[in-house]
């Protein structure tokens, strides 16, 4: 089905892409991708025969100009999926600050208990990763369905990338530490020994690990740990690292994750037809 692009200006000045589908009658909810270096910018929609679809980067800037190349950017923003929320994030930072604030405070709207720290989708379907990335720390990548569809498993660098000292520490701008764990028990030979029973062989310090580390998001690790190891207790090092920072939820239920603009419901009901 042809699609129709024209990027142009509106009669307020602001940079727009317009797009038409000639074919479309119904409103229609599609999902629209442009690919560009270094990722993959993805947005949800709905649409009838003509609409238009804007694109900002985390500072604010549109990323299309009229007549002008497409800015190098991250992920575009989406609107929070929770019922009657209708939150716009304005970039991954925010998404898991935002989504960190429905796990704590509202997480009878969350359909599955192990949710994606972006999207909150089923875990299953945006697995997580912390990274060797040269002689730094382990760095978390997240293949969120949503932000990075055409993220894969084979390269956990695809996904939408973060910092483990960032999603680590509780701030006022990005109170969450929701950050990823490898588990013990599933992975006992990457994970922190730390982390592990008491009595754990250790792993040989010349055995060759794993550059990608499949891991559990904290506030997912204890339905992790009920689901899958609950014959075992969880070792103190691990229930150590799975306590909040001391104003971490406090902070996340006074700004609900961090940077927000509140839209309209009908707009949030708009976007977020298409899930």
């Amino acid at each position: 089905m042809p699609i129709n692009l024209s990027p142009r200006k509106d009669s307020e000045g602001e940079a727009r892409l317009y797009f038409g589908i000639p074919e479309l009658i119904e409103p229609t909810a599609l999902w629209v991708s442009i690919t560009q270096p270094p990722g993959t910018l993805a947005a949800l929609m709905t649409t009838g025969r003509k609409a238009e679809l804007r694109h900002r980067d985390v500072l604010g800037a549109p990323l299309f100009q009229a007549g002008a190349e497409e800015s190098a950017g991250s992920l575009t923003q989406h609107v929070c999926l929770v019922p009657a929320c209708g939150v716009e994030l304005i970039d991954h930072n925010h998404a898991v600050g935002h989504s960190a604030h429905h796990m704590l405070y509202t997480p009878e709207l969350i359909p599955t208990a192990e949710s994606c720290p972006i999207c909150l989708g089923p875990s299953a379907d945006c697995p997580v990763y912390l990274l060797k990335t040269g002689s730094s720390a382990l760095q978390p990548r997240v293949l969120c369905k949503v932000l990075t569809p055409a993220a894969s498993r084979a390269d956990p660098n695809t996904g939408v990338k973060f910092t483990h000292a960032g999603m680590s520490t509780s701030t006022v701008a990005m109170p969450s530490t929701n950050v990823p764990i490898v588990c013990p028990l599933c992975e006992p030979d990457l994970a922190d020994p730390a982390h592990k029973p008491p009595g754990a062989p250790a792993v040989s310090p010349t055995k060759r690990k794993k550059t990608a580390r499949p891991a559990v998001m904290k506030y997912n690790m204890r339905v992790h740990w009920a689901e899958l190891h609950q014959s075992t207790a969880i070792p103190a090092g691990l229930e150590a690292a799975l306590a909040l920072a001391p104003q971490e939820r406090a902070l996340l239920g006074a700004n609900k994750g961090g940077r927000q603009r509140k839209v309209s419901v009908a707009e949030a009901q708009r976007k977020a037809a298409g899930l």
